[in-house]
């Protein structure tokens, strides 16, 4: 895969992105790790805890996320914000629901390589954070607002 990687002090999602491209594995783990830590409800599920798992899940769940799977994740949604163009928008105004980005990302990313492509919704919701997104969590659900144009305006799985 050929991850857009692009230092910059912009602070634009897409810009953070690439910039976030460019951390080594252990740097970019290291940076979803203190995420983390700033934010205990976060795991591969999303935020919060999911009514339909055994109450030890959530800290197998916030394994995963931390783990060497889960930064290629966080890699895969943050290829997709990187050379997107995305703009952020206040999640009043305008948002997208992280479990239908998670599947955006998953699309656009299957015609470009081989292999995995999936992202768990934990993933899409961390790399939303690392660039500045805003991030709202739905009321009894592990899936948030985000704050981005609507999906009819993100950037087309199909487009070159």
């Amino acid at each position: 895969m050929s991850d857009v990687c692009v230092e910059t002090r912009d602070p634009d999602p897409a810009s953070l992105a690439g910039s976030l491209l460019c951390s080594t594995e252990p740097e970019l783990r290291s940076k979803v790790q203190a995420l983390m830590a700033r934010t205990p409800d976060l795991s591969s599920n999303g935020l919060g805890r999911s009514l339909n798992h055994e109450p030890d899940a959530h800290q197998c769940a916030r394994g995963v996320l931390a783990s060497s799977e889960g930064e290629r994740q966080v890699r895969r949604a943050l290829a997709w914000i990187a050379p997107s163009g995305v703009r952020p928008v206040p999640v009043a105004r305008q948002r997208s629901s992280s479990y239908d980005l998670k599947h955006r990302v998953e699309v656009w990313h299957h015609p470009r390589r081989a292999g995995n492509v999936y992202v768990s919704n934990g993933a899409l919701i961390a790399a939303a954070l690392l660039t500045g997104l805003e991030v709202v969590p739905i009321e009894g659900s592990p899936n948030a607002w985000v704050g981005l144009a609507r999906a009819s305006e993100l950037p087309s799985p199909w487009a070159a």
